[in-house]
């Protein structure tokens, strides 16, 4: 790595966590005894599927966590009382490492029109 990229690591990396950031816990391997406090930078998608009766509402997001946070595809996050899973984990690029979540919702609809 370039002596900019260092610098931004070690500087930019923690301000940005700590000004964006949320306190997230890292379940590693989904073992919830194993529970882990970390900062990251939270950002859901908008869900794109129009909703009907008894479909499934699969959530997607995004969770952007300093690189030297020990992560594997397998972990489980508790983010705002809400279980996410890990669909995949992105290599650590300028200090941060980028993992993406999945947390699907069996929703229960009315038909429209009906009772």
């Amino acid at each position: 790595m370039s002596r900019f990229s260092d610098d931004f690591e070690a500087a930019a990396v923690p301000d940005l966590l700590y000004e964006l950031g949320d306190s997230v816990t890292r379940y590693p391997l989904g073992v919830v005894a194993n529970a882990v406090s970390v900062t990251g930078v939270f950002s859901e998608r908008s869900p794109n599927q129009a909703m009907t009766r008894g479909d499934d509402n699969d959530r997607t997001a995004t969770l952007e966590v300093a690189a030297s946070v020990s992560t594997d595809p397998r972990d489980t996050w508790l983010i705002s009382s809400e279980v996410w899973n890990t669909t995949s984990v992105s290599g650590a690029s300028t200090g941060m490492k980028t993992i993406e979540l999945r947390r699907n919702e069996r929703q229960r609809t009315r038909p429209v029109g009906g009772r």
